[in-house]
């Protein structure tokens, strides 16, 4: 498969009048461009984080954002064949390199894909860029991704 390379935008912000750029690579079809001031963030509230060891660590408060998989719903796979989506990968990273996966089954076929954020407002966190946080995990911490700068999906 072709590697090609496209830009999710993730406009300004009310308040913090942040801007960034998520860069989305691998195994799709089209360019998608989401301004994330023209979607409508929804509010998600308090998510507890807790480390690899169940450890409490600062809380993330005033939430807002959107679910993952709306945020990537313009975006087509290479393979039109259902029977392939479950190969593809999702690896999101962060400027500084840190990198968290989910499948294409955590993300449509189970409960998980239902719970899984961008983050565009935390009043905890509010010079951290845009956050992926997952909040099904037992263990949130393990995946929350401050400074979101790029989706790569790859079908493995």
């Amino acid at each position: 498969m072709k590697n090609k390379k496209y830009w999710l935008f993730l406009g300004f912000f009310q308040g913090n009048m942040l801007h960034a750029q998520i860069q989305v690579t691998g195994s799709i079809n089209k360019p998608t461009t989401i301004q994330v001031d023209q979607i409508e963030s929804r509010k998600i509230g308090r998510i507890p984080i807790l480390n690899h060891n169940g450890v409490k660590k600062q809380p993330i408060t005033k939430a807002k954002g959107i679910l993952f998989i709306t945020a990537l719903s313009a975006i087509e796979l290479m393979d039109s064949n259902p029977k392939n989506f479950s190969r593809y990968i999702y690896t999101i990273r962060a400027k500084d390199g840190y990198a968290v996966t989910f499948s294409w089954n955590e993300l449509y076929n189970t409960s998980i894909g239902k719970r899984v954020f961008l983050l565009t407002e935390t009043e905890s966190h509010p010079n951290n860029g845009i956050i992926l946080i997952s909040k099904f995990d037992r263990y949130t911490g393990r995946r929350f991704v401050k400074d979101v700068s790029e989706i790569q999906i790859e079908r493995k």
